[in-house]
């Protein structure tokens, strides 16, 4: 195991010459606001979503924000809608008006999230990835910790 002092892991994060964009956004996002259990700045974590739909998921914007239900956007706009409403402070309106949904719309995807984080495994995995993603890692492991404690006591 390398030894490395906290002002050289401080420079080693911040060496911006090195990631690409993308990665210094969720760097960002993640090492800044989320780890340190604040509220993010929403704009900070939109911008990291979609470039997370781009760019891991293959979605472009257009069609992420658009009225077209195909299961791969539907299921991206739940994640992020619920990514949203559980890291920073806007409303659910604003989450609705960002993707040009309603607010009910993004109820029941909150809503659609929960129930498939204690439901389906392959869910909670890519959502537990897009937080990881986001520099989200104490999130995404109290979700696989607290959803796998539930699956195992269920099981046996």
């Amino acid at each position: 195991m390398i030894n490395i002092s906290s002002n050289d892991w401080f420079e080693h994060i911040h060496k911006r010459k090195t990631l690409s964009p993308t990665e210094q956004l969720y760097l960002r996002v993640g090492y800044e606001y989320g780890e340190r259990g604040k509220r993010i700045d929403a704009e900070y974590l939109k911008s990291a979503l979609d470039a997370y739909a781009v760019s891991k998921l293959d979605i472009p914007l257009d069609k992420l924000k658009s009225s077209r239900r195909h299961r791969n956007l539907v299921e991206a706009r739940q994640m992020f809608a619920h990514c949203l409403k559980e890291n920073t402070n806007i409303s659910l309106a604003e989450i609705g008006r960002y993707y040009n949904k309603d607010h009910a719309t993004i109820i029941f995807s909150i809503k659609k999230v929960e129930e498939l984080l204690t439901t389906d495994k392959l869910f909670r995995i890519k959502y537990c990835n897009l937080l990881r993603a986001m520099g989200l890692t104490n999130k995404a492991n109290k979700i696989t910790e607290k959803y796998s404690k539930k699956w195992n006591t269920r099981n046996h």
